[in-house]
């Protein structure tokens, strides 16, 4: 979770792309969907 959009995380290389990123503000709907995401992608 960042402040940061995702692109710019990726072009600092601070993380991969495709990776599951949440931004900020973040609901719990938006939360409960990237935890979703990233057990998915595990799998």
């Amino acid at each position: 979770s960042s402040g940061y959009t995702d692109d710019v995380i990726e072009q600092k290389g601070k993380m991969k792309a495709g990776a599951v990123f949440l931004s900020k503000p973040a609901t719990k709907q938006m939360l409960l969907s990237k935890v979703r995401e990233a057990l998915d992608q595990a799998l």
